[in-house]
């Protein structure tokens, strides 16, 4: 099986910036061409979003759902961005004062999965876990699951591969859902 991870870097500014991925624990800079060449050769691309930086607005998350979206990602995860001890994250954010949950997310019994640990630059905490639900929500719906099968270059290209998309999509709505708000 083939499929490329890859770790997109999406500002505020457009979907469309250079990516940073992760392709094969390589670094590189990828643009939508050079993911039209991916797909050419029928690579099934799972792309990994952090969302909730210092530039990350609801419309920027919305523009990075579309992204996701508009190229047929075979899988994605949108992920909430949490300041882990001992990081330049934390430490940069502990300093801000903008640390939620005594600054100790999971051990504080209020924290629940995919909440924002920290207050934002540019929204709430509440808009950063909304939103990023959201595009974990909508892009793992059964219409977009349905729309996004239909790529013959990689989710159509053969029987295997199909039956990649068609097992483990449904695994990653289930999850998607499940986890939403559960204590840790």
């Amino acid at each position: 099986m083939r499929i490329t991870f890859i770790r997109p870097h999406i500002t505020a500014r457009r979907a469309t910036d250079a990516l940073e991925p992760l392709v094969f624990g390589i670094l590189a800079k990828l643009t939508p061409p050079d993911l039209e060449i991916l797909r050419d050769y029928g690579m099934q691309t799972w792309a990994a979003f952090t969302i909730g930086h210092d530039y990350d607005t609801p419309a920027s998350i919305q523009r990075t759902l579309d992204f996701a979206l508009e190229n047929k990602f075979t899988f994605a995860a949108f992920n909430t961005l949490l300041p882990y001890p001992n990081t330049a994250l934390y430490r940069k954010l502990e300093a801000e004062g903008r640390l939620l949950y005594d600054g100790k997310w999971w051990l504080h019994e209020d924290y629940r999965y995919n909440q924002a640990a920290f207050r934002p630059a540019l929204m709430t905490p509440d808009e950063l876990t909304q939103f990023s639900y959201h595009a974990r929500k909508t892009f793992n719906s059964i219409g977009s699951i349905f729309s996004r099968v239909w790529d013959f270059k990689t989710n159509l290209r053969n029987p295997y591969r199909l039956g990649v998309y068609l097992v483990y999509n449904p695994i990653f709505r289930n999850e998607t859902l499940k986890k939403q708000g559960v204590r840790l």
